[in-house]
């Protein structure tokens, strides 16, 4: 009489892959920390694996062994997919903060400029259109004098942009309170152009109509409205 008897091999393997597989899948949940889960995720599917080569071989179950692939696998996607994510949010974010720079540098070049060419105003009115670069609809507010007068209808154009870009600061800050890190790197660069922006509208402003000055105002307070009904 013969009794068969099932072969063990690589069920100690197949146990340990399983444990280190369920690890990796709690952690890989957990926001910012899931991608560490990979250590875990990774050494799980390796033990595992060889614990299925054994299993084959010998003939052996390859139950445990089988969920122990699946759920480490599951969690090493989960995490590779949270690393996937910060690593694209972080470089938005690095870009954004590299804008924002060059635009500060920008800007306190501007605001030197505005305290050295004061007393060339009221000569130099008619190099305010800032090289004919207003043919467009929109004009490059980088690139303005705003230590000089413009036209009317350059000021206008100017603070159509700024209402413009303060709609599009609101809608990504809205995606972002959700969660959408996609948006981080525009919304880094919205907010730089806006603190742009604003500081040389305001450098303008001796300039402006009372009716622009009041437009000005008026946006502002629109937009502080948003931000406190949130």
């Amino acid at each position: 009489m013969t009794q068969e008897q099932k072969s063990n091999a690589g069920q100690g393997l197949g146990i340990a892959g399983f444990i280190l597989g369920i690890i990796a899948l709690i952690i890989s949940w957990i926001p910012c920390l899931g991608m560490y889960a990979l250590i875990p995720g990774i050494i799980a599917i390796i033990l595992s694996a060889i614990a299925f080569s054994q299993a084959k071989k010998a003939d052996a179950s390859k139950g445990l062994i089988i969920a122990a692939l699946v759920v480490s696998i599951l969690g090493s996607a989960i995490a590779g997919y949270q690393y996937y994510v910060l690593s694209s949010a972080a470089s938005q974010l690095s870009t954004g903060l590299d804008d924002w720079a060059d635009e500060m540098n920008k800007l306190n070049k501007d605001l030197d400029n505005s305290t050295t060419s004061d007393d060339e105003n009221t000569n130099d009115s008619d190099k305010a259109t800032n090289d004919d670069n207003d043919n467009g609809s929109n004009l490059d507010i980088n690139a303005i004098d705003f230590s000089k007068e413009l036209s009317s209808e350059d000021y206008d154009k100017i603070l159509d942009q700024y209402e413009a870009t303060l709609e599009k600061y609101a809608g990504l800050s809205e995606k972002a309170e959700k969660g959408d890190l996609s948006v981080l790197g525009d919304f880094m660069k919205l907010a730089t152009d806006l603190t742009v922006y604003s500081t040389r509208i305001a450098l303008a402003a001796p300039f402006m109509s009372q009716d622009q000055l009041d437009r000005f105002d008026d946006i502002n307070k629109r937009f502080e409205n948003l931000e406190k009904n949130k």
